[in-house]
């Protein structure tokens, strides 16, 4: 079960009904986006399991998870989507031992100690903060800061941020390395909390520009780091576009990516037969465009499953969640990626695809760094790019790197070849993993 992006915690000292607060707050998000923790440490067991089974029917209305915090009882009982432990809880391998393999299961952390802890312990994600300043969370001390957030990110661990969460700072804590963002006031002291939760959920989806890539070294290529209007005709990597550098004909663009004659040299079910992706994971397509592996990606992945679609340009982006609505992708994350930033997912990945973009980055090395470092333990980089020279389809050679240069490149980054795989005509398809 995938980690939403924004959490809800409860407090009815705030809103009273929390069942009908939780109707109007989740309304209108596309499902598996949201989770509401009761967290009503005062309640008895038996109000505090009827409280319980009626988020609980809000929550799944909406298409939508209930965590019940620190009552493992209850949580069961209520038939809840998952457990969140405080600090001082149930050891998580004894809860998981009770939850079985299927509910999420989260853990309150302060520090890098505490996500280690955690992660040891075989928790899904963990709750981090105070990530800045807010009234519930002055007993913790002064805020942890995004910096410390950003190294327990590094651990591996899922991180929802809390503390003084709103739609403004959101992207920030994306970008430092969040997987999701958690609030109390945010939704239950706003006039309107559907659109407090959607502005949330906006602010997370689509942080400011963070973290960037480092200056061009003169000796690679200089293009900016993912240009989404890469076409695979014969040598028209360039041509039919705006001013602005976008394809002139949006629909002719969508058309010919589409094209069933591509699927017969880029043969896309068998590369993810290949890459073994699987029900349940978590992936991330790079360089998304209107969706060619992503749609693919989400079927293989399943409802239990998790894919970030990353995509630079606003009206590919458009096209693709068009499409993606009317396939009933709802367990796809499209992402807007800003001019010149790293394309990071906002979550550790199982599996990283980066097909047919590695050309674009401007320092090939530390793209392909920062995009190891977004995998979960035993995750795999996947790189799938065109083999110099020329050739029937694809960009024309002065827009490839070859198999040999992309090798460098891998090693410069940490990485080592754990597969390459040969069946594609005019493509190299290597599978990597982090050295050592």
């Amino acid at each position: 079960m995938a980690v939403p992006a924004v959490h809800l915690i409860t407090d009815r000292r705030l809103v009273p009904d929390l069942p009908a607060r939780a109707r109007q707050a989740l309304s209108g998000l596309p499902p598996g986006t949201a989770a509401v923790h009761l967290r009503e440490k005062d309640l008895g067991g038996a109000a505090l399991l009827r409280l319980a089974r009626a988020l609980r029917d809000a929550c799944h209305e909406a298409g939508q998870l209930l965590l019940v915090n620190d009552r493992l009882d209850v949580a069961l009982a209520a038939g809840a989507d998952g457990l969140h432990l405080p600090a001082s809880g149930l050891p998580p391998a004894e809860a998981r031992r009770a939850l079985g393999p299927g509910p999420l299961l989260g853990v309150s952390c302060h520090s890098e100690a505490d996500v280690a802890r955690a992660l040891r312990g075989g928790a899904d994600f963990a709750t981090f903060g105070p990530a800045f300043a807010t009234p519930s969370k002055l007993r913790y001390g002064p805020p942890v800061g995004l910096e410390a957030l950003r190294r327990a990110a590094a651990l591996g661990l899922p991180l929802v941020a809390l503390g003084g969460i709103d739609a403004a700072n959101a992207g920030a804590a994306r970008a430092a390395g969040a997987g999701g963002v958690a609030a109390i006031r945010a939704w239950l002291a706003a006039p309107d909390p559907a659109a407090a939760v959607a502005a949330l959920l906006e602010g997370f989806e689509n942080p400011a520009p963070a973290p960037r890539l480092p200056p061009p070294d003169p000796s690679r290529r200089t293009a900016m780091p993912h240009d989404p209007q890469r076409e695979h005709g014969p040598h028209d990597h360039h041509h039919g576009r705006d001013a602005h550098g976008n394809p002139a004909d949006l629909a002719a663009y969508v058309a010919k990516q589409e094209d069933p004659s591509r699927d017969e040299w880029q043969k896309p079910d068998q590369v993810l037969a290949a890459l073994g992706v699987a029900p349940g994971q978590v992936v991330c397509d790079v360089g998304a465009g209107p969706g060619y592996f992503t749609l693919r990606l989400a079927r293989a992945v399943g409802p239990g499953g998790v894919v970030h679609a990353m995509e630079i340009e606003p009206a590919i982006l458009a096209i693709l969640r068009e499409r993606l609505a009317a396939a009933g992708a709802s367990n796809v994350r499209a992402h807007l990626v800003a001019p010149e930033a790293l394309p990071l997912p906002p979550e550790p990945c199982d599996l990283v695809l980066v097909a047919d973009v590695f050309h674009h980055f401007p320092d090939g090395p530390a793209a392909l760094r920062a995009l190891a470092a977004r995998l979960r333990p035993g995750g795999r980089l996947v790189n799938l790019d065109f083999h110099a020279g020329e050739l029937p389809v694809g960009p024309g050679p002065d827009h490839k790197v070859s198999r040999e240069a992309f090798l460098a490149a891998a090693a410069e980054a940490g990485l080592e070849v754990d597969r390459e795989l040969s069946f594609l005509p005019y493509q190299y398809l290597f599978v990597l993993r982090p050295a050592g």
